[in-house]
């Protein structure tokens, strides 16, 4: 739907549901596709003039969005333009925030640029995947990052743009942490890109690590199912609560590593594999994952997500806490 005075790729009430990976979730009031920071300045102009929130979208993994959807600009990041300069000790990359990461793993890996390999299969885009800073195989995307080139928003006290400047980011700048960032704290930044710095690797051995993230993802993931990747943060525990899980749990010493044991672990030993809130469930498969089985509301999934930090707080005494991020509550 357009409006008068609207700018070309700026749409109205587009469902999200179609750019989530959890497919659920209801409209956006405006609706843009970016590809450069040109576009991207363009569509916020037009937030400043009619005083809209705005959320920013990649790939739509790790997001819940309310059935009402979001009342405001949503911006999707589509800038995968790549740069790249060999350097005596490795590359430095260019990265347009719109990048899959899955992709720039198997282009690098042709190309024997290591260091991405772990990203296979995780479905995120470069912006995403440094504002919540993800990671896997025990490897995170703040190792790899130099810089990161954002804009950085000033809202209103009701949320609402009011100005926007560009600014680079040096990595010492973006408080990165587990599953955090200053990108994700602040809730202020639209990352057009980023400077990686990779290593040169072994094209042969890359590829087979590669395939062996990808198989490991089919194994134990729910790919079969709508979902929005891991649902909660793998909590840190005290010496106390090592303690009386050690007790409660003969084989939580296979699973605690560096005082960090699994969400999923817990959710499995509290007995909520399979448990169903109208058209989600908690994955048999993987219990950290929470599956839109068909008709899913982001009503249910907040639904079962209460149930389950209650069930693990009576059972363990451990508060969980979500990684997937809320949007449109």
């Amino acid at each position: 739907m357009k409006t008068e005075n609207m700018p070309e790729n700026i749409k109205g009430n587009i469902p999200l549901k179609d750019y989530s990976t959890f497919k659920m979730g209801g409209a956006a009031k405006y609706f843009c596709t970016v590809k450069n920071e040109e576009e991207t300045k363009a569509a916020l102009d037009f937030a400043i003039t009619k005083q809209l929130r705005v959320f920013v979208i990649g790939r739509g993994s790790n997001l819940l969005i309310s059935d009402d959807g979001f009342d405001g600009l949503v911006l999707k990041i589509e800038d995968s333009s790549v740069k790249s300069e060999a350097t005596k000790d490795g590359v430095v990359l260019n990265l347009g925030a719109g990048n899959l990461l899955t992709k720039l793993a198997l282009d690098f890996q042709k190309e024997s640029i290591g260091g991405l390999e772990w990203t296979a299969g995780i479905p995120a885009t470069l912006g995403g995947a440094i504002c919540s800073n993800a990671g896997a195989n025990g490897k995170e995307i703040s190792e790899s990052v130099r810089e990161v080139r954002a804009l950085e928003m000033e809202l209103a006290p009701e949320k609402y743009l009011e100005s926007y400047a560009l600014r680079s980011i040096k990595k010492d700048e973006c408080a990165f942490a587990y599953r955090k960032s200053l990108f994700k704290d602040t809730k202020k930044f639209i990352i057009l890109g980023a400077t990686l710095f990779l290593s040169r690797g072994d094209s042969d051995k890359a590829k087979k690590e590669i395939e062996k993230n990808l198989e490991n993802r089919r194994q134990k993931q729910p790919i079969e199912y709508p979902n929005a990747g891991s649902t909660f943060k793998n909590p840190v525990l005290s010496e106390e609560q090592k303690d009386k899980l050690s007790q409660k749990c003969p084989h939580f010493a296979d699973v605690c590593k560096n005082s960090t044991v699994p969400a999923g672990w817990l959710i499995e030993q509290a007995g909520l594999k399979g448990k169903k809130i109208g058209g989600v469930m908690v994955s048999e498969k993987h219990a950290n994952f929470i599956v839109n089985t068909g008709e899913g509301k982001a009503e249910d999934v907040v639904i079962l997500i209460s149930l389950i930090k209650q069930k693990i707080r009576i059972k363990f005494s451990i508060q969980l806490h979500e990684e997937i991020e809320y949007v449109g509550f």
